[in-house]
């Protein structure tokens, strides 16, 4: 008896395109939300934590949804998961679109999210139907445009001018948090002998219908871990972007994360993880505190340091050493070696 076997299905430049098209769709949904926050806030009087939520929500659900959507697919088949995916998409499109308020359009954002699953999918059916060579093209050309959506975000056609004022009081006011013209007031009133331009722009503040105001804050954990679970990166040490070490923190946390787990249980390697890096995580989180934060002093003497800094722009920058910056030295760590077997 002979069995012929079925040749796969090739995809061709159109279904390459398909899928490209909506990596890029995928890419702009995640980028577009954050520039429409303040006219959110405004037309659902949603307040700084809401603004936030929202702000996070859709990425979290992707990050969540996108390994389980890559096992299903390799379980299910990548085509099917990803056209129920899409089903999922849609209805959070129809809910976000017509909810009449913030826990409606929360909703919307955690269905809306899944679309970021649709990336892994896509992959699952390249490689399914294209040979090796043509997998590798059409894998770059689909990553690079969900990179290309994810800046739709940051694009304008206006040439308004945006200001961002920024000041420290010993308390948060937390009294004006829920009202946007007790807001306004506060930054008039702290900057009202400001001088510059600094007269315009809290005239045109309290015009504008975009004021975005809220406060500076820093995540400190007595601990990063608990049993298999582990925290990196701003959920773990967030710095506030008052230090500018936002992100040297979270490569610097997960490199020594993933080091410290790869020769070691995961009890002794995430307590290894914490202690090897609490005291670099500290000493940069402290550059606030310290009136140490380049941009935005508090003290000042750290203010004219850093007018200092700003007059010499045009000159070659100074060696000199910033010991919050360099305060760890990362160990090679060696890579496991395959068990046996």
């Amino acid at each position: 008896m002979t069995t012929t076997l079925a040749t796969p299905v090739r995809a061709g430049k159109a279904a390459v395109g398909a899928l490209g098209v909506l990596a890029l769709a995928s890419g702009a949904l995640e980028s577009v939300v954050q520039p429409t926050v303040p006219l959110l806030q405004r037309e659902l009087d949603m307040g700084p934590t809401g603004g936030a939520l929202l702000s996070i929500l859709l990425p979290i659900t992707g990050a969540l949804v996108t390994p389980l959507a890559g096992r299903f697919g390799d379980r299910y088949g990548g085509k099917r998961v990803l056209i129920r995916l899409m089903i999922v998409v849609c209805v959070g499109g129809t809910v976000s679109a017509l909810a009449p308020g913030l826990p409606v359009l929360l909703a919307g954002q955690v269905l809306q999210g899944a679309m970021v699953g649709a990336l892994p999918l896509s992959f699952i059916v390249v490689r399914k139907h294209l040979s090796a060579g043509e997998s590798k093209a059409a894998i770059g050309v689909v990553s690079g445009l969900f990179v290309g959506g994810g800046m739709v975000g940051m694009l304008g056609e206006d040439d308004e001018v945006h200001a961002f004022l920024n000041f420290a009081r010993p308390e948060p006011p937390s009294d004006v948090f829920a009202n946007p013209e007790a807001q306004r007031d506060l930054v008039a009133a702290v900057f009202a002998d400001a001088g510059w331009e600094v007269p315009g722009m809290l005239a045109a503040m309290h015009e504008a219908d975009d004021v975005f105001f809220d406060g500076v804050s820093q995540i400190r954990m007595p601990r990063w871990h608990r049993g298999r679970v582990a925290l990196a990166g701003d959920a773990a040490y967030a710095p506030s972007f008052l230090t500018g070490q936002g992100s040297s923190l979270a490569l610097v946390g997960a490199y020594m994360l993933a080091g410290s787990l790869a020769d070691r249980d995961h009890t002794t390697g995430l307590a290894a993880y914490e202690d090897s890096t609490r005291e670099f995580v500290a000493a940069n989180q402290g550059l606030v505190g310290e009136g140490g934060a380049t941009l935005f002093p508090i003290t000042a003497q750290a203010l004219e340091q850093r007018n200092d800094r700003l007059r010499k722009l045009g000159t070659t920058p100074s060696a000199e050493p910033r010991p919050a910056h360099s305060a760890l030295t990362l160990p090679e760590f060696m890579p496991r070696k395959p068990s046996a077997g």
